[in-house]
């Protein structure tokens, strides 16, 4: 008898799900959908799609939460705020978005994975691009990595959650490097260096030497908002094809200071190989 109620304890504590395989607070994935431009790229807007599960502790042996998916678009560049930059319904506002949420049910079902049945719930923005429909899919902590594989009837891909958290500094330094060499004679090496070809960034160059006579000295720059990425079109992805690709970046808003006016702009940063890199700039 005692064996017995031994060897169902064990069985118990072997398919009780371990403190570090239950899914808990906030994860995040965030990617660059596209880049929209209009009027021979004089108007661009970035349109972000942000990704969030937000878990509550465990009940019983299962978990529920909120899921969020946030699709919104963010002007980027000067020229990109004039009044004469009209985007096309459905999207006609800048900085147009839809958010959906939905409410989650979460429980352990083999080898550290958790199945979620997610149910809509009301959303909010100002655009009615996708529909919130009911979803399940499975979960697992691996690492620091929260990994999201939908069912197999599903055609969306795997994703990768993060916690959040400070982008890291070595991004920051990255985007004040470019800048600053940008206003200290090296405007053909930073320009060429984002694989724009030579009379475009000879045209931008000029124009740049041009606007600094007007604005003054260049003093400092200040970021507005730092987005993390977890995935960027094919354009910021050397040897891309097709579709976001996975890659650690981080999306800058930012404000450069002058002697005479501040001028707003806006950068990608990426990581590769461990160092990180402007791919974009606009400013």
């Amino acid at each position: 008898m005692g064996s017995r109620i031994a060897l169902g304890i064990v069985c118990a504590l072997l398919s009780s799900p371990r403190g570090s395989d239950v899914p808990q607070g906030e994860w995040h994935n965030t990617g660059i959908r596209t880049v929209e431009v209009l009027q021979d790229g004089t108007c661009l807007r970035v349109w972000l799609e942000e990704r969030a599960y937000s878990f509550g502790s465990p009940t019983n042996g299962a978990v529920a939460g909120i899921y969020r998916n946030v699709v919104r678009a963010v002007p980027v560049g000067p020229p990109s705020f004039r009044e004469g930059c009209v985007f096309p319904a459905p999207a006609s506002n800048p900085v147009a978005s839809q958010m959906r949420a939905w409410e989650f049910a979460a429980k352990p079902v083999d080898e550290g994975a958790w199945l979620v049945r997610a149910e809509p719930r009301p959303g909010s923005g100002d655009l009615r691009l996708f529909e919130a429909e009911e979803f399940q899919t499975k979960v697992r902590v691996r690492g620091d990595r929260l990994i999201d594989t939908p069912s197999s009837t599903d055609d969306t891909p795997r994703l990768s959650f993060r916690r959040p958290g400070a982008p890291p500094d070595g991004a920051r330094a990255a985007l004040d490097d470019a800048v600053t060499r940008l206003h200290q004679g090296k405007c053909l090496e930073v320009l060429s260096a984002l694989g724009h070809d030579a009379d475009r960034v000879t045209r931008v160059c000029d124009l740049r030497r041009r606007m600094d006579d007007l604005l003054g000295r260049y003093v400092s720059l200040s970021v507005d908002q730092a987005v993390e990425l977890d995935a960027m079109p094919p354009e910021f992805n050397r040897g891309a094809t097709s579709g976001p690709v996975a890659r650690h970046g981080v999306f800058f808003a930012f404000i450069g200071q002058y002697e005479k006016e501040r001028i707003p702009g806006n950068a990608v940063v990426a990581e590769e190989g461990g160092q990180w890199r402007v791919v974009a700039l606009w400013f």
